[in-house]
């Protein structure tokens, strides 16, 4: 069964639980647990979920990747940010000790040239800087 099915199967259950004998009555359940579910409203009307797209991190090339929340390459010197948010970047060089630590939305970090290793939520992506 599916998040959906699952989701649908909840709002028929809380359709039972609320009086909706109530008139202009908004019903809103927030549920952080679910991936990619931002919200479920709920009135006399109708039943409404609002859902994120995929965000999983995919590389473009060996040395540039992307989500839907940023975008981060590797270029002559430097480690390039995109994101629509503030992000989280912990630079690792290749023996594993960590040499950066950046809280950046869009920019450009200067590394020397070399192979590092980046963690942007919890997930780990190499990067070149030539």
């Amino acid at each position: 069964m599916d998040l959906l099915q699952q989701l649908i199967q909840l709002a028929h259950l809380i359709l039972v639980l609320v009086d909706l004998s109530l008139v202009n009555r908004n019903y809103t359940l927030s549920l952080i647990d679910y991936t990619g579910v931002n919200n479920i409203s709920l009135n006399e009307y109708q039943f409404s979920i609002q859902q994120e797209p995929n965000c999983q991190i995919t590389p473009i090339n060996y040395n540039e990747y992307k989500s839907c929340n940023f975008r981060i390459y590797g270029g002559k010197g430097f480690i390039e940010v995109k994101a629509k948010k503030l992000i989280k970047l912990e630079i690792y060089n290749m023996t594993g000790k960590k040499i950066k630590e950046v809280v950046i939305k869009e920019g450009k970090i200067n590394l020397k040239a070399g192979i590092y290793f980046v963690r942007i939520n919890n997930e780990k992506l190499k990067v070149v800087v030539k």
